[in-house]
């Protein structure tokens, strides 16, 4: 039979890396990593959680903000983690070079790397990461 519904979209379909070696029954926020390197995410709903093989529901058993997902409750030391991500933001060919502009030059930052430095407007430093998936 053939399926019936709505056509399925591609999208990045990656698997985040395991984390439940870091679940202790207290701790509730980690980081979230695909291949070791940190995944951002822009939406809780972009991403399935299942611990213990139940899925998680978005929002109200965990937040997603920035690459740290926060549970509601802390997950059992032995339970399992397995998450998978449904979709992503990147909607556009990969990015090889960034051309900041002022009024009389420009700079060209060559993006081949997985990480930008920056300064941030209140002078701390971080990093912005390209996502890979």
């Amino acid at each position: 039979m053939p399926y019936i519904g709505r056509p399925n979209e591609s999208g990045a379909y990656r698997k985040l890396d395991d984390i439940s070696s870091q679940f202790d029954g207290n701790l509730v926020s980690f980081n979230l990593a695909i291949g070791g390197l940190p995944f951002f995410c822009q939406n809780s709903y972009s991403v399935l959680i299942s611990l213990e093989g139940v899925i998680q529901e978005p929002v109200k058993s965990y937040t997603i903000t920035e690459n740290q997902i926060t549970f509601a409750a802390a997950p059992k030391t032995n339970d399992s983690f397995y998450a998978v991500v449904l979709s992503t933001t990147q909607t556009t060919p990969s990015l090889t070079s960034l051309t900041i502009g002022t009024r009389t030059s420009a700079a060209t930052i060559d993006l081949h790397g997985e990480h930008l430095g920056v300064v941030k407007r209140d002078g701390t430093k971080g990093f912005i990461a390209f996502n890979k998936a």
